[in-house]
Order: structure tokens, then C-alpha cells, then sequence
């Protein structure tokens, strides 16, 4: 069995990722919350190899949160 990462160091490892440094700036430029969700939280936890990243946003304020995220992205929502 191999040793699994401390949780508070491998969330904060997921937090540094460019995705949820991106979601964070949106956050902060719009007032809405979000989380980091899914395949993300686990694979870090369980020290696993980054995949994609998933976010979830309330459905008050998630196309404002969308449209600022993708436009730090240099993308379009």
C-alpha cells in the first residue's frame, strides 16, 4: 500500500493549479462562489497524476462567473 499525500497539502498543491487560480480571479471579479469538484479533489488526495479540472458555481451568478473565467482564459464562455 503506498502512503497517500497529507489532504492539506494535496488540496493546496490543487489550489496552485492555473485552472483554479484562473476560477479564483473570477471568483473574486464577480463576487461568485465556486468550488472545485470531482475526479480533481480525488486524484489529488489520492497523489494521482493531475487530469482536468471541474468547478461548480450556483446557478445565481454562474454565466457572469463563466464569462470571466473564460475571458481570463483568453477563451469564450
Amino acid at each position: 500500500m503506498r502512503n497517500l499525500p497529507e489532504p492539506r497539502d494535496a488540496l493546496g498543491r490543487l489550489a496552485r493549479r492555473h485552472a483554479v487560480r484562473l476560477a479564483r480571479t473570477a471568483s473574486a471579479r464577480t463576487g461568485v462562489p465556486f468550488l472545485v469538484v470531482g475526479g480533481a479533489v480525488r486524484d489529488a488526495l489520492l497523489g494521482l497524476p493531475a487530469g482536468d479540472v471541474d468547478l461548480a458555481a450556483g446557478r445565481e451568478g454562474a454565466a457572469a462567473f463563466a464569462e470571466a473565467l473564460a475571458s481570463l482564459a483568453g477563451s469564450r464562455a
